[in-house]
């Protein structure tokens, strides 16, 4: 099937290509309006790609993942808390040596403390930034409540159907409509 247009370009049809070239006698079927055939295509993909049973799996899938994502954050927030802990009791030990005169407050000793403290703070950025990570929602639909998430067939028709029909038409070579207005309005 081809893109043909009648009444200069006003309207468009799918004709067969053996048609085209060879006149009504080489292939006996009809051209059929580009509107009808789209919709119809694009009517059975979004039905199947949006099926109930199809989106839910999909969304318990992603719900899955998360949840095990962030069981492995709850593992890496115990190990940075241990790195806290050890660091935090380095830089207690530095300080008792130099509280107790054990320790002589030299350039070397105030380079561990500030590797401590650069170490202490980098430890509580990740753990900020693994905590705002957990405190994403993990709640989807529930049982019974996917149809209310699921939009309508036309809905999702009008989602795809403009992506579709630019990228066939970019195929056929067809030119982009001005800003505002669709190539498909034939008013």
């Amino acid at each position: 099937m081809t893109l043909s247009t009648g009444k200069g370009g006003k309207y468009r049809y799918y004709t067969c290509n053996s048609r085209l070239n060879g006149g009504a006698e080489k292939c006996k079927s009809r051209s059929i309006p580009m509107d009808k055939l789209d919709r119809a295509v694009l009517a059975s993909l979004a039905e199947k790609a949006f099926a109930s049973n199809r989106v839910r799996t999909l969304l318990a899938t992603l719900k899955t993942r998360f949840q095990s994502g962030h069981s492995r954050e709850q593992q890496e927030l115990a190990l940075l808390k241990r790195e806290l802990d050890a660091a935090d009791q380095a830089l207690s030990k530095l300080y008792e040596g130099v509280e107790k005169g054990i320790l002589e407050l030299d350039a070397t000793l105030q380079t561990r403390a500030q590797g401590h403290k650069a170490k202490r703070v980098a430890i509580l950025t990740e753990m900020a930034g693994l905590r705002r990570r957990q405190d994403l929602p993990l709640a989807g639909p529930e049982r019974g409540q996917g149809a209310s998430v699921l939009p309508s067939a036309q809905e999702r028709v009008a989602w795809i159907e403009q992506g579709i029909r630019q990228a066939l038409l970019a195929c056929a070579g067809i030119g982009h409509p001005r800003r505002g207005e669709s190539r498909y309005d034939h008013r």
